[in-house]
């Protein structure tokens, strides 16, 4: 989930391989993205737009963590923040 476009192509996955060789057909892959749905069905439930958000960060923040908590989430406030580095995209979590 993105606010902003990635600046380069080099940081999006192709549509189709670039190089050939054994990948998964589109019917497995089709299967797989079902399975990881029934396994995570919350990374599909809503999105976020730059539009929707408070101006307030931690408003935002309060408004988030009380939905957590609402839903009966165990533990709301384990959290995994990532970020990339631009122009390379690498990723870092922690």
């Amino acid at each position: 989930m993105a606010l902003h476009a990635p600046p380069s192509p080099s940081l999006t996955c192709p549509s189709t391989p670039s190089e050939p060789g054994p990948g998964p057909s589109s019917a497995s892959a089709s299967s797989l993205a079902a399975a990881l749905h029934k396994r995570a069905p919350q990374f599909t439930l809503s999105e976020l737009n730059a539009s929707d958000l408070a101006a307030d960060p931690f408003h935002q923040f309060r408004g988030w963590y009380s939905a957590a908590q609402d839903s009966g989430v165990v533990s709301p406030e384990t959290v995994c923040l990532s970020t990339a580095e631009l122009p390379s995209g690498r990723v870092t979590s922690r």
